[in-house]
């Protein structure tokens, strides 16, 4: 293993500092790092190379004395160390789950649960990551990048230490202080700020196109102009709606030819809180 344990090693420095409770536990989830990282997409017996190193992944990952949080702890406190330096590559938080069979049923009640009973909770758990690591590297901004399944109320009025921001791909048309009143009708009416010819590649039966991307936002950002919920949550209703800063971006397709024929347009939204 004198190999592995180099220091310039980059899973030396990912997961030598894992505590495991056991040395050798330790040094075997630097050897496994340093290989399976070497076939990142191959399954486990492709990427193991030989029986005996696969016997020792399955004998370690089996074991149940190992938990993942303090595998992940060492990569977690690495990355911490280069965000004051150069932008990260690495993880803050890892959420695992499986939903309960129990629960089959529970989407036609959900309005009625807190969020913390809904699988929307790991966006505030990944805040929370997002909140600790301001607080270990406090010069660094940080942006909390979600998709459209963030855009959640809890998650948009949920307060946030100076230095943090969300960008979210929007997924309901809120309500907004403008004279267009709604976030996606406010972004198409401002004018395009810059276009991008895309080449779209084949999907299906449909053949490979030129699409040209356009750009827009809203020039306002602050507490002048607020975002609404719909309507807060049933279960919070009773803590009243709260307005947000918000800037939007959308990016569009208006016009696509293939084989000199127009294709429909498409489109994709974001805001940022």
């Amino acid at each position: 293993m004198s190999d592995l344990l180099d220091t310039t090693s980059w899973a030396v420095t990912e997961f030598a500092d894992a505590d495991l409770g056991d040395l050798r536990r330790t040094q075997r989830l630097v050897q496994l790092a340093h290989v399976l990282a070497q076939r990142p997409g191959a399954a486990l017996p492709e990427a193991c190379g030989n029986g005996a190193m696969l016997k020792a992944a399955y004998r370690f990952f089996t074991n149940d004395d190992i938990a993942p949080d303090d595998m992940l702890q060492s990569h977690i406190e690495a990355t911490y160390s280069r965000l004051n330096a150069v932008p990260p590559l690495g993880l803050l938080a890892q959420q695992v789950w499986a939903r309960d069979p129990d629960d089959i049923g529970k989407r036609a009640r959900r309005k009625q649960l807190p969020i913390s009973q809904k699988e929307s909770q790991k966006w505030l758990h990944s805040l929370d990551a997002v909140y600790t690591a301001r607080d270990c590297c406090p010069t660094t901004h940080l942006i909390s990048v979600g998709d459209r399944e963030a855009d959640v109320y809890d998650v948009l009025a949920a307060p946030r230490p100076a230095g943090v921001d969300l960008l979210i791909r929007a997924s309901w048309n809120r309500c907004v202080n403008t004279p267009q009143r709604y976030v996606w009708d406010t972004v198409a009416a401002q004018a395009v700020a810059a276009q991008l010819l895309l080449h779209v590649p084949r999907r299906g039966p449909q053949p490979a196109r030129e699409a040209t991307l356009a750009l827009r936002w809203p020039s306002h950002c602050g507490p002048s102009r607020s975002v609404k919920s719909r309507r807060p949550p049933r279960w919070s209703r009773s803590n009243g709606c709260c307005s947000l800063p918000w800037r939007s971006r959308r990016s569009t397709t208006p016009s696509s030819v293939c084989n000199g024929t127009p294709v429909a347009g498409a489109s994709k939204s974001g805001t940022a809180f």
